[in-house]
């Protein structure tokens, strides 16, 4: 899910304001099987991952009409993400072998070995918060021609990996 809003305000004839607000929601479960033929023909490997992720935002910019030809921008945004992530990686013992082309029914009857005490199910949270902004200025050679330029300073924030086979 994501939405965004957004109104333009205009207290004169030379100055736009644009206000707005983001919201974004995602959700994603990973179930992963992997057969180890080569290390053993009955082990067999389930990695599971269960991922939310939450992204906020308020954002603002100005725009200034310094003539017919110049205009002037200014901008502002808020940024938070929260991502939380649950992971574990199980191994089974399945007395007839593994087939690849078995599938799930591969864990017919399998044992569920004890947990790796090295690599046991973790859960990690984290979140991230940035404040970034825009400066620029465009100039308007024609009504088809707009050379600008601007400087803009934002953030990518950090994210988990649970599609790996060591927490």
């Amino acid at each position: 899910m994501s939405q965004e809003l957004r109104d333009v305000i205009r207290p004169s004839d030379d100055v736009e304001i644009l206000i707005g607000a983001f919201a974004q929601k995602w959700h994603y479960d990973s179930d992963g099987l992997a057969w180890l033929a080569f290390v053993d023909p009955q082990l067999q490997n389930q990695t599971l991952a269960d991922q939310d992720t939450t992204n906020l935002a308020l954002f603002t910019q100005l725009y200034w009409d310094l003539s017919d030809r110049w205009r002037f921008q200014l901008g502002l945004r808020g940024s938070r993400e929260q991502v939380e992530m649950q992971r574990a990686d199980y191994f089974f013992i399945q007395p007839n072998g593994t087939d690849p082309f078995l599938g799930y029914r591969n864990l017919d009857g399998a044992t569920l070995l004890p947990v790796d005490p090295s690599n046991p199910p973790v859960r990690g949270k984290e979140t991230w918060t940035n404040v970034g902004g825009k400066v620029g200025l465009d100039y308007k050679l024609t009504d088809d021609l707009m050379p600008y330029g601007y400087y803009a300073r934002g953030f990518k924030s950090g994210d988990f990996n649970g599609r790996i086979s060591r927490a």
